[in-house]
This record gives C-alpha cells, sequence and structure tokens, in this order.
C-alpha cells in the first residue's frame, strides 16, 4: 500500500511568521515539497491563487482565532484537500475545523516546545 504521505506535494502555512509555522514551512521545504506562506493580514487574492493548488493546509494560529480564520481559509481549498492544525490537543480547534470543513481533518500538537535547544533535533511526525 502506497503511503498517502507520498501524495502530498504542497502544503499552505497559515501563520507562517510565528515560531511553529516558521518551522514546519523550512520542514516541508527541505523536503522538496512546495511551500506557500500566509500570515496576517490575510491576503485574499494570494490564497485565492494558491490554496486550489494545495494538498495539505496547516493553521499554525492561536486557538482564539479559530473561528475567524476559517472561514477565510476554507472556501480557497481544493476538495479533498487536508486541513490541520497545530493546537488541537486542546479538543476545541479538532471540532470548528471539523464543523467548518467537509474534507479530511488532522489535529496535531507539537511534541516539543516553544524553545528548541541546540543539541535538540525536533522532528515532525504523522499519524491517522
Amino acid at each position: 500500500m502506497e503511503c498517502e504521505f507520498n501524495k502530498i506535494h504542497s502544503v499552505a502555512i497559515v501563520g507562517s511568521r510565528g515560531q511553529m509555522g516558521g518551522f514546519l514551512a523550512l520542514t516541508a521545504e527541505r523536503a522538496g515539497m512546495m511551500v506557500y506562506r500566509f500570515d496576517t493580514p490575510l491576503d485574499q487574492e494570494k490564497m485565492a491563487r494558491r490554496l486550489p493548488d494545495t494538498d495539505l493546509v496547516i493553521l499554525c494560529i492561536p486557538v482564539t482565532v479559530m473561528d475567524d480564520v476559517l472561514p477565510v481559509v476554507i472556501p480557497h481549498m481544493k476538495k479533498g484537500a487536508i486541513l490541520s492544525d497545530v493546537g488541537s490537543v486542546k479538543g476545541r480547534p479538532v471540532q470548528q475545523m471539523i464543523r467548518a470543513y467537509n474534507g479530511p481533518v488532522v489535529g496535531t500538537h507539537p511534541l516539543f516546545g516553544p524553545v528548541i535547544p541546540t543539541d535538540f533535533n525536533p522532528t515532525v511526525g504523522s499519524c491517522r
């Protein structure tokens, strides 16, 4: 069986100037993916051009603005694209994404803190 990850060629990072968003964008670029970066203010025209070609959208935003960001991002996503975030340990963000998006939703949470020691190599993994 082919790994689904092999089908992800492009990723959009919403909140790309933040520490986690910047880290994930750089990690995806190093893995050879096309990365589209978005941050405040969210550029609707840029989203309309880039998100329809994007396989994975990762929301690296405070959980308190999820309800404000979802209606801005979701209308531009292609059918079947994966919607994810980095704050779902709290449960509510995943419920918000499921209510707002009729496609695959993956809730995640980083396994390391905001300060990454120089001798630590953070790893990003995905489970289904």
